[in-house]
């Protein structure tokens, strides 16, 4: 049981950090077009 909620709890900070990731990507291809 633990180690299963180990592993979903991985499996969600690598989906957080996917979606970090894009977001920062996000901003900045926003802040390179400004210039």
């Amino acid at each position: 049981m633990y180690l299963r909620s180990a592993k979903i709890r991985e499996s969600f900070c690598k989906i957080l950090n996917i979606l970090q990731f894009k977001e920062k990507f996000r901003c900045w291809k926003v802040e390179t077009q400004m210039f």
